[in-house]
């Protein structure tokens, strides 16, 4: 959806943000159980990329580029960081290397 043309007004509202925040937060919990030794500011740094990259994309197809959606984003990339730091001591040792 982020890169369609077609105006939706339903998800364009509050949940619209949410979503931004869900998608950001599960990409941050992927991305570090996909990439363990990848350093914290990396892939932070990666990942507020992509959701800027999702904006510039988007002005150029006609909608709205937001500085709230990449609030969001980071809003879920901060959130995953920090419930990741706590439940990462609780994980079995396989999850934690």
């Amino acid at each position: 959806m982020a890169t369609t043309s077609v105006h939706i007004e339903v998800i364009e509202s509050i949940w619209d943000k949410a979503n931004h925040f869900s998608a950001f937060f599960v990409l941050y919990m992927l991305l570090s159980f996909a990439y363990k030794k990848m350093a914290l500011h990396v892939k932070v740094l990666w990942l507020l990329a992509f959701g800027i990259q999702i904006e510039i994309v988007q002005s150029f197809i006609g909608r709205d580029a937001s500085l709230l959606d990449i609030f969001a984003d980071s809003i879920g990339i901060a959130i995953g960081v920090g419930v990741l730091k706590i439940i990462l001591p609780h994980l079995p040792k396989i999850h934690r290397s």
